[in-house]
């Protein structure tokens, strides 16, 4: 049992209780117990999401510099204890226009981070999780979890949803759904924060309670990353108590208690007044404990394995491969793996219907990663008797005539597509010869025969997706690409999509990212080389460096994949030592001073000013629009009040740009 427990008989008796009623009883994709899961925002918190107290004051912040005259209504605003009054006024104050964009801003993005402890938590054998937070880091956990392709998310405004979630409540067949209570960061409209917002929802409702008695009346609820004083949840086990009757405590709930042992006062009336069985855990500032009961909870609930022994060591009698130059194509043999982005990939393209966005700043690694996961997937079909292809379409490679003309543009795409799967020059004759347009054609040569080329998947992968803004009829080819992507009757749905996006700064001033495509496709953003990877990539290089080398280049460029490679590839070719390097970088770029200029170049004035004012220490909060385009390009990092260039690289070389006139 966890040593984060808080000592008493009742405590530990409760714990286990409540281990026995997460026992899974599903025989599904993953086992699932009964129980359904109430997480609030002490979850979220952990990866930076804000608590109650900050929301608020990150909403005057708001007000504050957009409205300098409101200064008097906030500070009188600032003593209101009634925080849901608070928020009530500073929605008003914000306007519609700036507390959409605050919501989304502040609660997104779709990729948000999460930590081990959220992966722990959607692990264990919940039926259903509902949530009263507005961010998306559990359907993420979720993802990363089970390496599948994103949960099901549903608010609570879906009517129809919510009355098959109950409807199923007892199906252990029916898939997890991941239920937004209070609403969703990418519809603001129907977010509940303010005091309006819970008199519509808890009040003036009428299918509100019913919903959630059937919800909790019928089904055990464990709630986490809440707090005693959340009176609106407490409210709410209130009712269910007060309908239910008299009877045992049904629900439980993981919470902080100060101290190591309970006087039992507190557990007495959480039972008897809301019908709630605490488990507590000694609180402190950090709440190490949510997590390590969790994980304890985790544990026990999974049926332990016998140990493999290794495999016995192999000895290849291929020398190892020649170090690449940094900007050379893919090759298996010099191919750094990251495991965790190319389970998302992958996860993605296992079913249809969802387009896969792999974003990453300039150089970081797309292309290969790409390939690879392509190359993976057809190999793991072909291991199991199953007929795919993978076709990669380089738009920066198109004839400058396909850039100004649609049809030209779909006609070479046509043509790379028959290419790439090895098919006849008389389909695309056949196509172009129909009546129509040249979107209906693409889409009958797709149906007729490029799809009808394999049993299980075709992958189509669309690179340098960045240029499209060069081409005055994106929005057109993102429409058909949507349309295939969600087509799901044969031979459609042998139809996989994936396209790599730089996230550069001119792209990100772009409407391209708006676009009903990307609202509907899985983002997965490229990480940074971590210090293992780092490893496999200087020893592909055959350099033998010590651990102070690795760290002397890891602290002036990251684990940026490319800059990396440029200073391992100088370092094996001519014997440069890591010291020299750095030196020559931090004075006037060095390696680096091509690529330097280059990302300088697609600096506009408005984004030089901005790091400019950043590296001056002169700006504690960046335009939204701006913040976005630098932290997408990788330049720079933290949040407002502390924002810093991404590498020291960077920031050496644009402080020589920041000093001249």
């Amino acid at each position: 049992m966890s040593e984060w427990l808080v000592e008493g008989a009742g405590n530990r008796k409760a714990f286990e209780d409540l281990l026995e009623a997460l026992r899974p009883t599903g025989t599904g994709a993953f086992p699932t117990g009964s129980a359904l899961a109430l997480v609030g925002a002490g979850s979220s918190a952990r990866v930076r999401y804000p608590l109650w107290g900050s929301l608020l004051d990150r909403m005057a912040t708001t007000i504050g510099e957009n409205d300098p005259t409101a200064e008097a209504k906030l500070a009188a605003l600032k003593a209101e204890q009634d925080m849901l009054w608070r928020a009530e006024e500073y929605r008003s104050l914000l306007g519609p226009d700036l507390y959409t964009s605050f919501i989304r801003t502040t609660f997104g993005p779709e990729e948000a981070p999460h930590d081990t402890f959220h992966e722990d938590l959607v692990r264990l054998p919940f039926r259903h999780i509902l949530t009263t937070n507005y961010d998306a880091v559990l359907e993420q956990a979720h993802t990363a979890a089970f390496h599948r392709p994103r949960a099901v998310a549903v608010t609570w405004t879906e009517a129809a949803n919510l009355r098959e979630i109950i409807q199923r409540i007892g199906d252990p067949t029916y898939g997890r759904r991941y239920i937004y209570l209070h609403g969703r960061f990418d519809a603001p409209e129907g977010i509940v924060l303010t005091e309006r917002d819970y008199t519509e929802r808890y009040v003036r409702h009428a299918e509100t309670w019913p919903r959630l008695f059937a919800l909790l009346a019928a089904q055990r609820v464990v709630s986490l990353g809440f707090s005693l004083s959340d009176l609106d949840l407490m409210g709410v086990f209130r009712e269910v108590k007060a309908l239910m009757g008299p009877g045992d405590p049904r629900h439980f709930a993981i919470l902080p208690h100060e101290g190591k042992a309970e006087s039992g006062s507190v557990r007495q009336r959480l039972q008897g007044k809301y019908g709630i069985r605490p488990v507590f855990y000694r609180q402190t500032p950090t709440h190490e404990g949510l997590p390590a009961l969790v994980k304890a909870l985790l544990m026990a609930l999974t049926p332990s394995r016998p140990s493999l022994p290794p495999d016995p060591p192999t000895t290849s009698l291929r020398p190892p491969p020649e170090p690449l130059p940094p900007r050379a194509g893919y090759d298996p043999q010099c191919y750094v793996r990251q495991p965790l982005v190319e389970r998302r990939v992958l996860s993605g393209l296992a079913e249809a219907g969802s387009p896969v966005v792999l974003l990453g700043s300039a150089r970081s690694g797309k292309t290969a990663l790409l390939r690879h996961v392509l190359d993976d997937a057809v190999r793991t079909d072909q291991a199991a008797g199953k007929q795919s292809r993978s076709v990669l379409v380089e738009l920066s490679t198109f004839d400058p005539e396909a850039q100004v003309s649609h049809e030209d543009f779909l006609y070479e795409l046509a043509m790379r597509l028959v290419e790439g799967v090895e098919g006849n020059e008389a389909w695309l004759e056949d196509a172009w010869g129909r009546p129509g347009t040249a979107a209906r054609r693409l889409t009958w040569l797709l149906k007729t025969h490029l799809l009808n080329t394999v049993t299980e998947r075709l992958l189509v992968a669309i690179e340098s997706a960045d240029q499209l803004p060069r081409f005055g009829f994106w929005e057109h080819f993102l429409g058909l690409l949507r349309s295939w992507a969600q087509e799901s009757k044969p031979p459609w749905d042998r139809l996989r999509i994936a396209i790599a996006v730089s996230t550069e700064p001119t792209l990100l001033k772009e409407e391209i990212h708006r676009s009903p495509f990307f609202n509907a496709a899985m983002l997965v953003r490229l990480q940074e080389l971590d210090e293992a990877q780092v490893v496999e990539l200087t020893a592909l290089y055959r350099l033998r460096w010590s651990d102070a080398d690795r760290r002397a280049l890891v602290e002036l460029v990251g684990g940026h994949p490319y800059l990396l490679r440029l200073a391992l590839h100088e370092a094996a070719l001519h014997g440069t030592a890591i010291a020299r390097i750095v030196e020559a970088a931090q004075q006037d770029g060095g390696i680096y001073r091509d690529f330097l200029g280059q990302l300088r170049r697609k600096l506009d004035g408005e984004l030089r000013g901005a790091l400019c004012r950043v590296l001056a220490g002169q700006v504690d909060r960046l335009d939204p629009e701006i913040e976005d385009r630098l932290r997408g390009a990788g330049l720079i990092r933290g949040t407002y009040g502390a924002y810093r260039l991404r590498y020291p690289l960077y920031e050496a070389y644009f402080r020589h740009m920041c000093a001249q006139p």
